[in-house]
């Protein structure tokens, strides 16, 4: 940039130059660097404070729901799933509304509210979860199909608990070739010591 080999003056006006031409560029890179930087903390501090906020209504919600405040839960759910839709307390709410729906009777509300958390949820063990429950759903509005569909995506973190259900949407079905099967090889899957092998054993001799 600067030729040492120059008196101080003569640098001067040589550094005087570079900036002349070079300066506009610099200071935009600066600019822009600092810019990102800022934004980055701004980022960064924004989600440390959503998240306190959105864990804080989760905490309220629990009190509510523990009370059997309807009203309140549903409120507070709401708020969570309106507001803080990027956090996981989001879908947490949406299943508190789902099994507040089917406490209720509202099947259709509870299946709408576990799809909405199957299709947002970042968190496989949660997405999991919901399409079980989505898919009892099902099978409680005699559509066995559908529910089959559902646990034909779902990763295999809950092997027990999906057999199962999946086998109940092949005695709706009146498939219980296949019920039986599903049954037999999730028990011969499952460590011996696995809480889910009694009831397992217990549906599948009920076939």
């Amino acid at each position: 940039m600067v030729d040492i080999t120059l008196n101080d003056d003569e640098k001067l006006h040589q550094l005087k130059e570079w900036w002349k031409k070079y300066g506009n560029w610099v200071s935009t890179i600066i600019i822009v660097i600092l810019l990102a930087i800022l934004g980055w903390q701004y980022w960064q501090h924004h989600k440390t404070v959503t998240a306190t906020q959105a864990s804080m209504l989760y905490d309220q919600l629990m009190v509510s729901a523990t009370n059997n405040d309807a009203v309140n839960t549903a409120a507070e759910a709401n708020q969570l799933i309106n507001n803080y839709s990027s956090t996981p307390y989001a879908k947490l709410a949406a299943m508190v509304l789902a099994q507040q729906a089917v406490n209720a009777g509202k099947l259709d509300a509870a299946a709408q509210q576990l799809q909405w958390v199957i299709d947002h949820s970042q968190q496989p063990m949660l997405s999991q979860l919901a399409q079980l429950r989505l898919a009892r759903v099902l099978i409680a509005q005699n559509k066995p199909a559908q529910a089959l569909q559902v646990l034909a995506g779902a990763e295999q973190i809950y092997p027990g608990a999906t057999a199962a259900v999946r086998a109940q949407a092949y005695i709706a079905l009146g498939q219980f070739d296949k019920a039986r099967s599903e049954l037999q090889q999730t028990i011969q899957g499952l460590p011996a010591d696995s809480s889910l092998l009694p009831i397992l054993q217990m549906q599948l001799n009920s076939l």
